[in-house]
Parts: structure tokens; sequence; C-alpha cells
């Protein structure tokens, strides 16, 4: 499926009508591979790696729970599915002394190409889970215990050290007192099935063969958490910093520091590797609503793209995240996609009146837009009302003085959007406006790579599907180029009749999201890749 002229078409003119910089960089589709059939609650074609020397792409497959590694070329000229290969959850735990996967959860390759990390969750929640390192043909070479609940892998740029982001989920809920999560009874915890595991980075030294864990318990005491709280660090009622703070993402520039998201808590925490502990926690701040440039949609009611002022504060909560240098300065890109907690009986979301209203068959209504209980949290403004996601991505400085935002897309996306037939569309459904309540198009993942003397940044929007794409070279005035969406609108996600998937659907749901500088492309062009988690679908699009 080539890029969609009429969505191209109108993105130029969306574009230049907003005075936008315009396709410097144009991303053309080259082909897609079926990993497996669609599921409207994803996880099929879920986290991408790519190993340069031998042109394949690992993919994990959450649903399936297997690996899978596919011949770039062969996606993109559309070889018959023979040249995959398979490596099952079955085939995994032959190594593992009786311990029992319930999740493959990330991947990575390390930067010279012989070894692959994947991260495995165990059945238990409250258990740890193990790092397994293969070799580039995916045998079998050794595995480590990390963490409980490792969400994602990453090699140091050296090769060296092997990382792990440990969310630690409390998966049943909580013991709760009225509005505040009560100070842990753990043998009342333990009955009841209630943990909250301690969030973690592992450390793996490949080296030495060793294994150390850096946690959140230095910053446990009531000054050092209420430090936090007063820099809008968002943390449960209730709760310590070590047992609230779940580590989803990692990125790295160097092999001494890494920068760690934690989504849910509106931070990110910086890991010297070294020596295993975490020098920062920086909040990200909160975008206001009620300035002109970060308008937006919330209202799914009218059917219509209508960007308005809000008053309320959006918490960025990013999910994927990435990292670049410019001029010997570290910059962190953030997808700012927004996450909730929903544990057991506990949530923090709530519904936040709009000051505004719709006519529906003759009645007057209010509407909503999901928003962030700031009674149940620390280190938000209770008068202040606060939603999810900024629907937009940043870029940070890190400075000694923690992160400082130097840009963000305010607006960009639901305005480059907004005069598509499917604006804010659901990701399982082609309706209108259905998402513009709940974090509208959704950022989920970025990427970026240097393309000659220039830097860009790929952003995967998880629900409208499509891929942004920005020119960072200067982080403080990055600028928007291209606009592509491989969706195929034209065609129902789901038959409504049958309830079964439409394999015509195209590329749906962008969850991972890698990119491949021209000097390690088969093509010899940079490339993009994305796992498609709804659609089930591996995309190939090449830069221009």
């Amino acid at each position: 499926m080539k890029k969609n002229k009429f969505l191209f078409g109108l993105v130029m003119t969306v574009a230049v009508a907003f005075g936008l910089p315009t396709f410097a960089a144009e991303l053309s589709h080259l082909g897609s591979y079926r990993a497996g059939a669609p599921n409207e609650d994803g996880g099929v074609a879920e986290i991408v790696a790519y190993n340069q020397n031998n042109q394949k792409i690992y993919l994990v497959n959450g649903l399936s729970q297997e690996i899978q590694m596919i011949s770039v070329i062969d996606i993109i000229n559309q070889t018959a599915n023979h040249s995959v290969k398979t490596i099952t959850k079955a085939q995994l735990e032959d190594y593992l002394d009786g311990f029992k996967i319930a999740d493959i959860t990330s991947i990575d390759v390390s930067s010279n190409g012989s070894q692959v990390a994947v991260v495995l969750q165990a059945e238990n929640y409250k258990d740890n889970g193990i790092v397994m390192i293969l070799d580039a043909n995916g045998n079998y070479v050794a595995h480590y215990d990390v963490g409980v609940q490792p969400d994602m892998v990453k090699f140091t740029p050296d090769g060296k050290y092997v990382l792990t982001a440990d969310e630690g989920e409390p998966r049943n809920g909580y013991i709760m007192n009225d509005e505040q999560i009560a100070p842990y009874n753990l043998e009342l915890a333990l009955k009841a099935d209630l943990v909250d595991p301690i969030g973690s980075v592992t450390i793996i030294d490949l080296e030495k063969n060793k294994i150390s864990t850096a946690d959140f318990t230095s910053f446990d005491s009531i000054t050092n958490r209420a430090k936090l709280v007063e820099a809008g660090v968002i943390i449960k009622k209730g709760l310590n910093p070590s047992t609230d703070f779940e580590p989803e993402y990692i990125t790295m520039t160097d092999s001494n520091t890494a920068y760690v998201v934690l989504q849910e808590s509106n931070s990110i925490a910086t890991l010297d590797i070294k020596t295993g502990t975490f020098t920062d926690i920086s909040s990200l701040g909160f975008k206001n609503h009620n300035e002109e440039k970060n308008k937006l949609d919330a209202n799914k009611e009218d059917k219509k793209a209508l960007l308005k002022t809000e008053n309320f504060y959006g918490t960025y909560m990013p999910d994927g995240i990435a990292s670049y240098k410019v001029n010997n300065k570290t910059y962190i890109l953030t997808a700012n996609e927004g996450d909730g907690s929903e544990w057991g009986d506990y949530s923090n979301e709530i519904d936040i009146e709009l000051n505004t209203t719709y006519e529906d068959e003759g009645e007057i209504k209010s509407v909503e837009i999901d928003g962030l209980n700031a009674k149940l949290l620390d280190g938000l403004d209770i008068t202040k009302n606060y939603t999810f996601g900024g629907r937009s991505f940043s870029i940070y400085e890190v400075s000694t003085d923690g992160l400082i935002q130097v840009f963000d897309s305010g607006s960009d996306f639901e305005q480059l959007t907004s005069n598509m037939e499917y604006f804010n569309t659901t990701n399982t459904a082609n309706k209108l406006d259905n998402r513009s309540d709940n974090k509208g198009p959704e950022p989920e993942n970025v990427s970026v790579t240097q393309v000659g003397d220039k830097y860009y940044a790929y952003i995967g929007l998880e629900r409208i599907s499509g891929i942004m794409v920005y020119d960072v070279t200067n982080p403080y005035n990055a600028f928007y180029v291209d606009y592509i969406n491989t969706r195929n609108f034209n065609e129902d996600i789901f038959d409504k009749e049958t309830d079964k998937p439409n394999l015509n659907m195209g590329d749906v749901s962008p969850e991972g999201i890698v990119t491949i500088s021209a000097k390690d492309s088969p093509t010899k062009s940079p490339l993009v890749i994305t796992g498609n988690e709804v659609s089930g679908t591996v995309a190939v699009y090449e830069q221009q």
C-alpha cells in the first residue's frame, strides 16, 4: 500500500495553511509483513529491533508469545513467509529450569549485532522476571534474573551492559483508606494478594557476569519525598517512591548514563550505570491548555474537529522516549501518551466537565473529558483540572538543574489531522472524533536518527495510526516535515456482522518504532520500521 495521496494532499494543505515547513523528508511505504491475525486488544506486532549485520527485524508478538525474525528485504519484496524464523515461548522455557513465562515484553539488539536481549515476565505478577541473551540467529547464550515485571530492555551503546525497566505494577490493587492508599500492613497485603512490587532498573554487566539493581528507596524519606512532590513529581497518596514509581522506558546516548521514564509519575529518572544509582528525578511539568498554542479538541460529542483552549492542564506522561546529542548537549524526546492507574478497586481517573455543551435530540447536554483525580495524588494542585497526556511530543535538554523543556509540538498533531475524514478516530473502529475526550491521537513512541547533517524524529500515533516526522536538528526550533498513514480508512477494522478482523485494514496502531540509518539500511536510504499491534503488521517506510 503506497502513501494515501488524498491524505498526503490534505496534510500538505493544512501544513501550508498553518505556515509549517512541508515534506523536506518525505516517507514512502515500501511494504508490510503480517505477523499474525489482527486483534482489537492489540499485542500482535509490538516491539521491533533491527540487526544491521543480517538486515533482519526481531519482533515480539505479545499475543502468540513468540519472537519472529524477518528479513527487511523480504518485507519490501513481499517474499513468502517461509523465510521467517519463529522462536516460541516453549522453546525459551526449555532453558529456564521451570520458570513459566507470562509475557514476552521487549527485545533489543547489541550495537555490533552479535547479541539479542529478550525480557520475560513471570506467571506470578510478584515474581522476578528474566532477561535471556540470544545470538544473532536466535540461539540461546545465557539468562539472568531481573526485577519484577520487566517491560523494556536496552543494551548500552558499548554492548557491555543490558538494562531492564522493571515496572513492578500492583496488578491486584491496593489496601485503601478513604481517598488514600493505606500505609502497608504486609501481612494483610499478602493475605489479600495486594502487593505493589518495587520498581527498579536491573543492570547486567555482561563482561563480569554481574547483576545489580537500582531502585528508588533513597527517595523514600519524608524529606526527599516532599522535595519530589514540591517539584511536581506525581506520587500516589500513602505510597513511597520506591513502590509507586514504575519504570517504563529507557534511553541512552552513551554507556554511562541512562534516562528512565516514570510514566504515571510524569517524570524521568537519571541513572548512573556504573554506580547503579539514580541521581535525579525530574518532573516533566504540565501543559497549559488555556494557551492558544496548546488548544485541542476535547469534545467527542459534536463529531467534528474543533480545537479550542480549555481550562485544564495536560500531564505529559510519556510512553516511548528517545535521545540524541547536538553540540555536545544531550536531549530527550518524549511521546506524550498519558496513562491512568487502574488496579483492583483503585482508579485515579475522573470525568472533567468542560465549559462546552452540545445539543442531542433537542436536549442540551454537558461535555466531559477523561481527567486525573488530583485528590488521590501528591504533586498536583487540587484547585486545577488535569488530563492525561500532551497530544504532542516534547524535547528536553539535560542540564545540571535537571531536564528543561525546550520544545513541544503544541497542538500540531490535531491541527495537521483536523481536515481528515477520521480525525481523532480510535484504532479499533473508523469513527470520527471518538477519542477527542481521551488523549486524542495518543502519541505512543518516538525514535530519532541522523540523516546527513540533520536529525529527524518519528512519532507514532497509536489511535489514528499515522507517523509524524519532525526536523529536530535545532532542538529549540524543531518543525514538522511530513505525515504518513497507511491505514485503510475505506475498510472497517472489524466486520460488524461477523466480528472478524478485516485483513485489508492496512497498518493500524503503531506500538514499537525503530529507525535505520542509511549506512545500515539494505536500501541505502534511511528506514523507519513500526510494529502495529492491532493490525498485526510490521511496516517498512523509506525516507526520501
